[in-house]
């Protein structure tokens, strides 16, 4: 079993892949800038907990060194254009390039890393094209996209100039228990709502009824980073999540009330300067070979085990 450190370790993905580490019988070090243990369940119990920031680089080897750590998984950093410019730089491409030189001087094993799907930029600049590979790039076109192609840039010159075993992945949309808020976070609210009775509305940013979009429940996720860390070294070293399901805005609502008969659910109206369709469609086909990881869950199994754990909360309130 391998000794592993896994940044952003209870955030939405990082707890799932924290949680299937120590289920599988590895010695987790979870670091996170902000630590919330009680989003690991029992395996907080079995993990070593460590408040850390990977933009200091001096900290980061000196947790390396003491947990005798073989393997990272990398998944702290700003998760979207929700902060200044220069703070997602910092998190994210001097925060990345920390881990990957910490990861060269210490001589570990693998580093699998989160980038993201927003590296495409906007689906329309694409046209008609299907599934987008995983190198059919045009360019981000904000700031925190920009932060991932650099940082895959940095990854690539890490494996070719130093033979770092580095793997990156691209989630696309990603929902799960614990992110409330903005982008994939309005996805979990809205499965609150409706699992608790209230008035929800689908949020805007996917677009009209018949737009497409490629859902990924958190735990699929966190087992694809779970087994970018663990497999032989692959062939690639970039991969989209090895997503299967697409569905339309339309389908996705009657899914909600497939499950919900009754649910108070409507398609939030678009504003002028949302995008129907930000980021194109994916092929996950590379994951799948490589990586060995099919999506466990559907969108419909995954929002009954959300509406499920959301009553659960509810009742043991009451």
């Amino acid at each position: 079993m391998a000794r592993i450190l896994v940044t952003g370790a209870t955030g939405l993905i990082g707890a799932p892949v924290t949680r299937q580490l120590v289920e599988l019988g590895h010695s987790i070090i979870a670091q996170d800038l902000f630590l919330n243990p009680g989003r690991l369940g029992a395996a907080a119990d079995e993990v070593e907990l460590v408040r850390g920031d990977v933009t200091d680089l001096v900290g980061l080897l000196s947790t390396l060194k003491r947990g005798k750590v073989e393997r990272i998984v990398h998944l702290a950093g700003a998760v979207a254009d929700t902060i200044v410019p220069m703070q997602v730089v910092m998190a994210n491409c001097v925060g990345t390039t920390n881990v990957f030189e910490a990861a060269r001087i210490l001589d570990v094993e693998r580093v699998c890393w989160a980038s993201s799907s927003g590296v495409y930029g906007r689906s329309q600049e694409y046209g008609a094209t299907g599934l987008l590979d995983e190198d059919q790039l045009v360019g981000p076109f904000t700031v925190y996209r920009a932060s991932k192609v650099t940082c895959e840039q940095v990854s690539l010159a890490y494996r070719d100039q130093y033979d770092l075993d580095v793997v990156g992945i691209r989630p696309v949309t990603s929902y799960g228990v614990g992110r409330l808020g903005s982008g994939s976070g309005l996805i979990a609210d809205t499965v609150r709502r409706v699992a608790l009775g209230e008035p929800a509305v689908f949020p805007a940013m996917f677009g009209p009824r018949e737009a497409k979009w490629q859902p990924m429940y958190a735990a699929d996720i966190a087992r694809t980073f779970v087994a970018g860390v663990l497999v032989p070294r692959p062939e690639h070293v970039i991969f989209n999540a090895p997503v299967s399901e697409i569905l339309t805005v339309g389908e996705t609502l009657e899914t909600f009330r497939q499950v919900v008969p009754d649910a108070h659910l409507d398609l939030a109206t678009m504003g002028a300067a949302e995008s129907s369709a930000d980021i194109p469609l994916l092929d996950g086909s590379r994951a799948q070979r490589e990586l060995g990881v099919v999506p466990e869950y559907t969108f419909r199994t995954a929002i009954e085990e959300m509406i499920s754990i959301y009553r659960q909360e509810q009742a043991a309130t009451v």
